[in-house]
This record gives structure tokens, C-alpha cells and sequence, in this order.
């Protein structure tokens, strides 16, 4: 999981706020756009690649949108949040 903490505190504001986006959903399309932006990264696309069949892939994939969640919760409650200009609804 230490390569997945590192891998949402490094991404891009963009990309962390559309895998925050569409990775809860669950549904096909958007975990293939959610996948288009983890294999930019070359030590996360090569962590994927390892898993051990589909089920361990998921679970993987999971675990990086839930990671990514925290980290924008974590951005956005300790005021560190230029990424906050993403959601223009929210308070700051």
C-alpha cells in the first residue's frame, strides 16, 4: 500500500481528482479512463500488471481510488488545497 500512498500524493491535480471521480463508480468505462491515467505512472502500471488474475486486479484498483479519496479529504481539511480549485462548489 506504500507504493499507492506515494503514487496519490505525486499525481497530478487533474488526474487525482478524475480517478476520485470515477473510481467509486465501479462501472466499466470509467475504471477504463481511471486505467488510462494509473498506467502513466510506470511503478503503479507495473504493480497492476502483477496481479495475481481479475479479483486481485480489482482489489488493486480499489485500493488506489480509495487512497486517492483520503488524500483529497486530507488535502482539503488541512488547507493544503490548490487542488480545491477542481471543485468549485466546495467551501474553502
Amino acid at each position: 500500500m506504500n507504493l499507492v500512498k506515494q503514487y496519490c500524493s505525486r499525481v497530478s491535480d487533474e488526474d487525482l481528482a478524475v480517478l476520485v471521480d470515477l473510481l467509486p463508480q465501479k462501472v466499466a468505462f470509467d475504471r477504463s479512463s481511471a486505467c488510462a491515467i494509473l498506467q502513466k505512472d510506470k511503478e503503479v502500471d507495473r504493480w497492476l500488471s502483477q496481479a495475481a488474475g481479475a479479483e486481485d486486479w480489482f482489489i488493486k484498483v480499489d485500493g488506489i481510488g480509495d487512497q486517492a479519496i483520503l488524500e483529497m479529504e486530507n488535502l482539503y481539511w488541512n488547507g493544503f488545497y490548490s487542488r480545491m480549485s477542481l471543485f468549485p462548489s466546495a467551501k474553502t
